[in-house]
């Protein structure tokens, strides 16, 4: 059975939709907001299909004691896929923005979301 998982502020309705679906939902963290289990620490065990969020809560204010690598880097070696939603015509400036992470992290747009994230799991 897939788990989503999200960050804060991802789309209520997608979310209800997946779990419609059969698709269970885990909040996670991005290490400062506390919404969940932190991203930075799943393993295997958790189970994690996915990780979806907005690209707000992937990339932290500078002068923080918070990377975007640690964020992403966890999901990236344990091959959990990684989906950050942007507005349409971002695409450019999210690239460089996300930096070496550009060529992991799928990027999407809110009405693409759910979509995106059924071509991401095994269901």
């Amino acid at each position: 059975m897939a788990i989503v998982g999200y960050l804060e502020g991802t789309d209520p309705l997608v979310l209800s939709r997946l779990t419609a679906q059969g698709i269970q939902t885990l909040p996670l963290s991005n290490g400062m907001d506390m919404h969940g289990t932190n991203v930075a620490q799943l393993t295997k065990k958790d189970r994690v299909s996915v990780v979806v969020g907005y690209l707000h809560k992937v990339i932290p204010v500078e002068g923080i004691n918070l990377s975007l690598r640690d964020i992403v880097h966890n999901c990236q070696v344990q091959t959990i896929p990684f989906c950050v939603v942007i507005n349409d015509g971002d695409d450019a400036r999210v690239e460089k923005l996300l930096g070496e992470f550009a060529s992991f992290v799928q990027i999407t747009t809110p009405s693409k979301l759910f979509d995106k994230i059924m071509s991401l799991i095994d269901c």
